[in-house]
């Protein structure tokens, strides 16, 4: 068979893999095992161990995959020209992974206490994340679009905001999913809760 053939047919499988895995993430944190994926995709633990040689290694290919989808919704989003600086905040706010959507407080504690060096991976992007949307911010402010705010209250504001709309009683209490939550927040931040009459 031809050697582009076969490197297709190897990628197909291992992003089928990779799939499964965030299923089984989505489904039961990261606990799950290496049984759970082959028994998903119907095939044996050599076939799985030929793509992925440990569980760490195809948990590092799902953040990595999680990772790419929000730089690339991301991206379109700072590159649209039509979007007002307020709209770009709400929306870059609100962008959730495709591959396992809004992760919940317990699959942060998960990750964080099973897989430690993932962990630090996942916290430097989501600090560059908060990093490039503070810039945006700051670039408002120069040229007058937004008002001067600070920018390191906001920053301490968004991200400990952000843990803690992850937390699942809150949402079901309150009848919310995590999108919702965060377009509230968003709308909060930036629109205020004063009506601008009474400004």
């Amino acid at each position: 068979m031809c050697y582009w053939v076969l490197r297709r047919r190897r990628n197909i499988i291992r992003l089928q893999i990779i799939m499964a895995a965030a299923a089984e993430i989505k489904m039961h944190g990261f606990k799950f095992t290496m049984n759970d994926v082959t028994a998903r995709l119907h095939i044996s633990k050599t076939s799985l161990y030929g793509y992925f040689p440990s569980k760490s290694a195809l948990v590092a290919a799902v953040i990595k995959m999680v990772q790419e989808d929000v730089q690339r919704q991301e991206e379109d989003i700072y590159n649209d020209s039509e979007r007002s600086i307020e709209d770009k905040f709400q929306a870059v706010m609100s962008v959730s992974p495709a591959l396992v959507g809004p992760s919940s407080d317990s699959i942060y504690y998960d990750l964080q206490t099973t897989y430690p060096e993932q962990w630090r991976n996942v916290e430097n992007f989501r600090q560059q994340r908060l990093d490039r949307l503070i810039a945006l911010l700051e670039k408002g402010v120069s040229s007058r679009k937004i008002k001067p705010i600070n920018f390191s209250v906001l920053k301490q504001l968004v991200f400990f905001s952000m843990n803690d709309l992850f937390d699942h009683t809150f949402l079901v209490e309150n009848n919310m999913t995590y999108y919702d939550a965060v377009v509230s927040l968003s709308k909060i931040l930036t629109r205020g809760f004063i009506e601008e009459k009474d400004i």
